[in-house]
Formats: C-alpha cells, sequence, structure tokens
C-alpha cells in the first residue's frame, strides 16, 4: 500500500552570514553547518505541533508522522540542519531518522516515500523540495516552482486522493515562532 500523505518541510533556520551569528550543534558547540538558535527552537516546536503530547491535533491537515526522512551531511562541511530538524520529533516519537538518501537522491527519495505507508515528513534542502515535490506528485498535479529562500515556516502536504487526481497539493503555515506568518508563497 502507498503512503496517503507525505510532508515537505524545508530544515530549519541556519546561521545569518554575519561574524557573530553561527550555528550550534545540539551539544552547544559551534558548527556553521549547523541550525541556529532559531532553527533549534523551530525544531523542538515542530516535535510539539507534528507530535502532540494529547490526542488532539492542532491543525487537522496535518498528521502524525510515522516515517522520518533528512538529507544527511555525507562529508564535512555539508549541512547537517536536515537531520537536526527532525531530531526533537524523532526523539518524541521514538523513531529513526532515514538518512539512506541524500543531495541528488531526490528521484529514489520519492519512491520510497511513496512506498512507504501511512504519514511520511522528509526535510530538505529548500533549492531541492520543488523537485522532489514534482517525483511524488507527477507532472499532472501543479506545485511550486520554487521554495521562497526566506522561508522555513510552511509544510508541503501532498495528499494521495481516492478519485481520479492521485494526488493533491497544498501548503499549510507553520505558524510556530515569532514572525512566523499565516501567508503561503506563490511560487
Amino acid at each position: 500500500m502507498s503512503a496517503n500523505r507525505i510532508m515537505l518541510i524545508r530544515h530549519a533556520e541556519k546561521p545569518e552570514a554575519t561574524p557573530l551569528s553561527g550555528g550550534v550543534n545540539l551539544d552547544g558547540g559551534a558548527n556553521t553547518e549547523a541550525l541556529s538558535v532559531r532553527g533549534w527552537a523551530r525544531a523542538g516546536a515542530l516535535a510539539v505541533l507534528l507530535a502532540p503530547s494529547s490526542e488532539m491535533i492542532v491543525d487537522a491537515r496535518i498528521a502524525i508522522p510515522n516515517a522520518l526522512f533528512a538529507c544527511p551531511a555525507r562529508k564535512p562541511g555539508e549541512s547537517e540542519r536536515a537531520v537536526q530538524t527532525l531530531q526533537p520529533l524523532a526523539a518524541k516519537l521514538g523513531i529513526e531518522i532515514n538518512t539512506r538518501f541524500g543531495r541528488g537522491d531526490e528521484a529514489a527519495l520519492a519512491i520510497a516515500a511513496t512506498e512507504t505507508e501511512g504519514t511520511v515528513l522528509i526535510a530538505w534542502e529548500h533549492k531541492a523540495l520543488p523537485m522532489l515535490a514534482r517525483a511524488i506528485v507527477g507532472k499532472h498535479v501543479s506545485v511550486p516552482e520554487h521554495w521562497p529562500s526566506d522561508r522555513f515556516d510552511v509544510i508541503w502536504l501532498l495528499e494521495q486522493m481516492e478519485h481520479a487526481q492521485p494526488w493533491y497539493f497544498r501548503q499549510v503555515p507553520q505558524l510556530l515562532l515569532a514572525g512566523d506568518t499565516g501567508v503561503t508563497p506563490e511560487g
């Protein structure tokens, strides 16, 4: 059976390109390829949004994921942010993050995600998210051409439908941190 819901998110906030700004590892050590402090705040807030402690889902359009995929750092100097974004959620759910697929493996990831039962969450680098979404939904469903470079606060929701059009696309605002907007970007 195929997945019926796939959620795509951009990794959480990265360090700004200023001398006093930097990323931090989970242990607090400096790392330019890690999340910023705001990024870690978003990662924690995503764990609450996507795996609420009560039985109530905050937004009925999203669901608790049972499979997590993230783009890993394969060599020194590559971003660790996608995996870090999902670490609090993975810990809360007690499931592993699948890091089998890296940059350039989006077509294979699309196949794996659609073959996974239940709800799948994928954290990835924003430039490749439109290509990944198109690989999942096919040519007959419209998805944005670009993920805005300044947006970390959106979920792309891909749902498999029972009728003629097999996938449906929509954007869901996260609304987790100060400055997040309910306006979905146009692509």
